[in-house]
C-alpha cells in the first residue's frame, strides 16, 4: 500500500512515520540507513572517473568549433553518458539521507523521500522471508524482506532481523503470545 504525503518543513520522515500508526499499534524499532558511499559505489565512481579522463581528449576535439564555426554536439551527449557512472552512487546516497524504515507490531513501514514522503506499508503476516542479505563486520547490513523489500545498510542489522521475525510469528500466530502481547 503506497501513501503519498506533502511534508512540511517542520514534518520530518520520522513524524510521518509516527502519524502512521494506528490505534495499539506499537512501535518496535525505527532506523535510518547509514549514510555515505557502499562499498561497491566506490568502483563505479573509479569506473565513471576513468571514463572522463579517457574521454577528455576526445571531448575536447568534439566541442571545439570547426572551421565553419559550428560545435559539433554529440560532444556534449557523449560528456553525459561517460558521466552517468558518476550520477547514481550520489543519487543513492542522497535516497538513503531521506528514508526510514520502521517494525511495528503488525507491519514494516519505510518513508522516503524529502518534500514528498511516500509512506509504503506491508503487513508482517504477509512477508514471504526475512533474510540477512549483507552483514558487514561493523554490525550493519541489509535485510532483504519478501522479494522485493529492503532495510538497506541499517545498523545492527541482526539484531533488527531477530525483531522483525520474533513481531513477524507474534502477528501471524497471536494466540501463542497471549491477547495484547507484544514480542520483546
Amino acid at each position: 500500500m503506497d501513501l503519498t504525503h506533502v511534508l512540511t518543513d517542520e514534518m520530518t520522515p520520522e513524524t510521518v512515520l509516527r502519524a502512521q500508526l494506528g490505534a495499539g499499534e506499537s512501535l518496535l524499532w525505527m532506523g535510518r540507513p547509514s549514510a555515505g558511499l557502499r562499498r561497491g559505489d566506490y568502483g563505479q565512481l573509479a569506473l565513471g572517473l576513468a571514463c572522463l579522463a579517457l574521454a577528455a581528449p576526445l571531448l575536447w576535439l568534439l566541442l571545439t568549433p570547426d572551421e565553419t564555426g559550428s560545435r559539433n554536439l554529440i560532444g556534449l551527449f557523449a560528456l553525459f553518458a561517460l558521466g552517468f557512472p558518476l550520477i547514481r552512487p550520489g543519487v543513492e546516497v542522497l535516497r538513503r539521507s531521506r528514508t526510514v524504515y520502521a517494525v511495528t507490531d503488525r507491519r514494516i513501514l519505510i518513508v522516503s523521500g524529502r518534500r514528498t514522503g511516500a509512506i509504503r506499508s506491508h503487513p508482517l503476516r504477509d512477508l514471504s522471508r526475512v533474510a540477512l542479505s549483507e552483514e558487514l563486520p561493523d554490525g550493519r547490513g541489509t535485510i532483504q524482506l519478501g522479494s522485493r523489500l529492503l532495510f538497506d545498510l541499517i545498523e545492527r542489522a541482526r539484531e533488527v532481523a531477530e525483531t522483525i521475525r520474533r513481531a513477524q510469528t507474534a502477528a501471524r500466530f497471536p494466540a501463542s503470545y497471549g491477547a495484547g502481547a507484544t514480542p520483546s
